[in-house]
């Protein structure tokens, strides 16, 4: 039963909640549980009661399931990237 639960948390492992990640095939089955860390920073400025700015940064390390299953576009390695946002409030 045990094994039967692994594989459901792996087939459910995905990006936004609906996209696939990785397919449940052999290499997923016997890959290892963790996904990963990652870790946000982000900071915000107002220079106006209206208008607020943010900017973020983020690094996700690659655990033992991402490495695991790695193969051709789908890399073993982390991710990083940065976003700007503003809004506006009327």
């Amino acid at each position: 039963a045990r094994r039967q639960r692994q594989m459901c948390i792996r087939d459910r492992y995905r990006a936004n909640g609906v996209t696939r990640v990785r397919p449940l095939n052999t290499a997923a089955r016997q890959a290892g549980e963790y996904v990963g860390s990652e870790v946000d920073l982000t900071v915000t400025y107002a220079p106006f009661k209206w208008l607020k700015l943010q900017a973020g940064y983020s690094h996700f390390w690659a655990g033992d399931y991402v490495k695991d299953t790695a193969s051709g576009l789908n890399g073993n390695d982390g991710a990083d990237f940065g976003y700007l946002q503003t809004t506006f409030s009327f």
